[in-house]
């Protein structure tokens, strides 16, 4: 099945913070969340705000275009980055 551009974005992040052994808490703490609400956000479960995106991107540093543009999981006729990040 293939990811819809959100959920490739989120697991980008996911896996990006992982390579650089950042921590949710770690990571939440230096953008101004609290942990469980950033574990919802990459998880799906809550929005996760342009402004978060880009906070996140900025801390591991990194461009957003690393999360958001396209690679292996855009859908055929899709155009990368197009869908909306806020649910």
């Amino acid at each position: 099945m293939t990811a819809t551009p959100l959920e490739a974005v989120l697991r980008r992040i996911s896996a990006e913070m992982e390579r650089q052994g950042r921590s949710q808490t770690e990571v939440a703490k230096a953008i101004g969340m609290r942990q469980p609400g950033l574990s919802d956000a990459l998880h799906g479960k809550q929005a996760l705000k342009a402004v978060e995106l880009m906070r996140i991107a900025a801390y591991l540093g990194k461009p957003v275009s690393y999360f958001t543009d396209a690679e292996d999981d855009t859908p055929p006729g899709e155009i990368p980055g197009q869908q909306t990040l806020v649910a």
